[in-house]
């Protein structure tokens, strides 16, 4: 079991709902839809869940940070290099067909 981490990554979020143990197996392998979509567009991809019983989330874009104990403890991104991140992931994810509207997500991931 790892420990908590808060995440930021730039790029869209889509909700996974987890029915039957095969669809779990598929995001613990990497062979989901959504993360070979990003590993086709030469994107990061992060899935997790909220609480245990929620609904999964899977990001594709940009992993700017993953922070806690296990992951960094401080980082910064200046202002250019966060518009070239905004306009890659955006570029990228339209010529790909892959929809939705990207923007910046920071979410606390805790484990149980």
């Amino acid at each position: 079991m790892g420990s908590d981490a808060f995440v930021v990554f730039y790029g869209i979020c889509e909700t996974v709902t987890v029915d039957d143990d095969q669809q779990l197996e598929m995001l613990e392998l990497e062979t989901h839809s959504l993360i070979q979509s990003s590993k086709q567009a030469g994107l990061d991809s992060w899935w997790g869940r909220l609480t245990e019983g929620s609904d999964y989330h899977v990001f594709v874009g940009k992993q700017i940070g993953v922070f806690g104990i296990e992951g960094d403890l401080e980082s910064s991104t200046e202002s250019a290099e966060l518009l070239q991140i905004i306009n890659d992931v955006q570029a990228t994810l339209t010529s790909h067909g892959i929809r939705g509207i990207p923007s910046l997500h920071c979410q606390v991931e805790a484990q149980y």
